[in-house]
């Protein structure tokens, strides 16, 4: 089960909300180009990250008084492809949202038509929902958390034994 905002609206709580009812992920925030996880009360919660530069809506909406202009299909499709290809060599998670009423058009169709034609010549593509990405990833909560754990008690000790030497050494 997993969460995405209408219009991206949502408060720092959000994920706190989420977790505590059971959901495995979100996908709202930019913070990566690979998944990662959001620390909350009730256990971490897997953010599938988004772009701006692979939402459909900047490019093909209206938006009154703007004076924006409709973007051509080739020239988002073009721009798609540039991510796919950069984001591929990266190794990073491709997550597009597509507005079925913004490029539900018959050219905008074509454009997507062609991305998948492009994106399936890559060898090793997964395709797979947002629910998947969220349980392969989740598969490492456990290892991740303990690491994390590890890590901060290590810090925390090395921290204190510095501190406890210093002082040693200031009162001599």
């Amino acid at each position: 089960l997993g969460y995405r905002a209408p219009g991206g609206s949502l408060t720092i709580h959000t994920p706190t909300i989420l977790r505590e009812y059971g959901f495995l992920y979100h996908s709202n925030l930019m913070g990566d180009d690979i998944p990662y996880f959001l620390e909350t009360p009730h256990g971490p919660l897997v953010e599938i990250p988004t772009s701006w530069q692979l939402n459909d809506a900047p490019f093909y909406r209206h938006v009154p008084g703007a004076g924006n202009q409709f973007a051509s299909p080739d020239r988002v499709v073009g721009q798609w492809v540039q991510e796919f290809d950069g984001m591929y060599q990266e190794n990073d998670c491709y997550v597009m949202i597509v507005h079925p009423w913004v490029s539900g058009r018959a050219s905008r169709l074509a454009g997507l038509e062609r991305l998948i034609r492009t994106i399936r010549g890559y060898p090793g593509v997964w395709w797979t929902t947002l629910l998947d990405v969220a349980k392969a990833v989740g598969t490492s909560v456990a290892f991740s958390v303990n690491l994390v754990n590890q890590v901060r008690r290590l810090t925390r000790s090395v921290l204190q034994s510095g501190l406890s030497r210093r002082t040693q050494f200031e009162s001599a």
